[in-house]
């Protein structure tokens, strides 16, 4: 059982650098062509293939190193273990990016949001109004924090989402 354990949180780490390196590398084509604040349907389907890519493989290379057996619930820990330390990487990522590589980033992301929201049929501008209040009236930090918590959400919804899906499809169960 200790092993199982050890092998388990290895696969973590191993695995969550990985989606953390490859994020890392597709956030940073993203800031060099001016794009990483954008958002948008294209990036978000882009960011779940590579995540439930790697949470697969990461699932299948464990479930290959523990006698070709995997539970659904070792499957979910190990895809929720690896989307933390792609969280932890992702953050400090963050931070560095809108404090020292691109200061205007949440400016910028709040201006799109703006933008996004004047272009929508279902919102008056009086609630663009109140949202741009909103937003003057928010400091750095507030914005950096909102961010933040944003990014932990998101990412733990998808790798528990994505990690519970190819599991359910990897799982194999030992035979009592």
């Amino acid at each position: 059982m200790e092993n199982k354990s050890s092998t388990l949180k290895s696969h973590m780490l191993q695995y969550g650098l990985l989606l953390a390196s490859i994020s890392l590398v597709f956030s940073l084509m993203l800031f060099f062509l001016d794009m990483h604040y954008q958002g948008g349907l294209d990036q978000l389907i882009v960011v779940i293939i590579i995540m439930l890519a790697v949470i697969a493989v990461a699932q299948y290379n464990f479930r290959k190193a523990n006698n070709d057996f995997m539970s659904l619930g070792e499957s979910v820990k190990l895809g929720l273990g690896l989307t933390l330390v792609h969280i932890i990487v992702a953050l400090l990522y963050f931070v560095l990016l809108a404090t020292v590589m691109d200061t205007d980033t949440i400016d910028k992301m709040n201006e799109v949001q703006l933008i996004q929201m004047s272009e929508s049929s279902y919102v008056t501008d009086e609630i663009i109004e109140q949202t741009r209040e909103k937003i003057e009236n928010t400091s750095f930090s507030g914005h950096l924090q909102n961010a933040i918590i944003s990014i932990i959400i998101i990412n733990l919804f998808l790798g528990l989402i994505l990690s519970f899906i190819s599991g359910l499809i990897l799982k194999r169960n030992r035979p009592e």
